[in-house]
C-alpha cells in the first residue's frame, strides 16, 4: 500500500504507454478490472521525456501532473496514439499544479484525514529505472531488513526552494 507515488518522468521511450501499468497497478481500460497490487492512492508525474516528442499517452494513469509537463503535450500525437489503442482513459488530463511540491501537498490534501508522519511515499525516476528510489520512513521501516535493500542516505529534502524536485 502506497499513499503517494512520485514519478519523475514518463515517456514513450520508457514504456509504450508512458508508464508501466504493472509498476503502478493501474490499467484504466474500460471493462477491465484494475489490478489489486500495488495499491497506490495518488500518482504524481513531474515530466515528459524529450524522446517522447510530446506524446503523453499514459498521462491519464496519473492523478496530478506539473504545469511544465502539461505544456510539453503534443495533443495530435497523444490522441492519435490513444485512439489507435482505444483505451481513451489513458489520455485524460489529471489535475495540473504549478510545480512538484504543490502537486505533492495537494495529493496529501486529497487523501483526507491522514497522519502525516505515517504517510507511505515512494519516489522513482521512472517505471523502467527502479534500482534507486526514495521511500518515506514508514516504508523504510518495513523494508530495511531485506538483504536486497541498501540505504544510501537518510533525511533528504525532495524539493528545491522553488518547489521543483531535487535531482536523483
Amino acid at each position: 500500500d502506497i499513499d503517494i507515488l512520485i514519478i519523475d518522468q514518463m515517456g514513450k521511450n520508457i514504456c509504450g504507454i508512458g508508464i508501466d501499468p504493472n509498476i503502478i497497478g493501474r490499467l484504466r481500460i474500460q471493462g477491465e478490472k484494475e489490478p489489486t497490487t500495488p495499491k497506490i492512492k495518488r500518482i504524481i508525474i513531474s515530466d515528459l521525456t524529450d524522446e517522447s516528442n510530446g506524446n503523453a499517452i499514459g498521462i491519464g494513469l496519473a492523478d496530478f501532473i506539473t504545469k511544465s509537463l502539461y505544456k510539453k503535450i503534443d495533443y495530435k500525437s497523444t490522441y492519435e496514439n490513444v485512439l489507435t489503442t482505444s483505451f481513451i482513459e489513458r489520455a485524460k488530463i489529471p489535475i495540473i499544479m504549478d510545480n512538484e511540491k504543490l502537486s505533492f501537498t495537494q495529493a496529501i490534501r486529497s487523501l483526507g484525514d491522514i497522519d502525516i508522519n505515517k504517510l507511505r511515499i515512494i519516489r522513482i525516476r521512472n517505471t523502467l529505472s527502479l534500482n534507486e528510489i526514495y521511500v518515506s520512513r514508514s516504508i523504510y521501516t518495513e523494508i530495511k531488513k531485506s538483504n536486497k535493500i541498501i540505504k544510501i542516505t537518510e533525511n533528504i529534502d525532495m524539493f528545491k526552494s522553488n518547489g521543483e524536485l531535487n535531482k536523483f
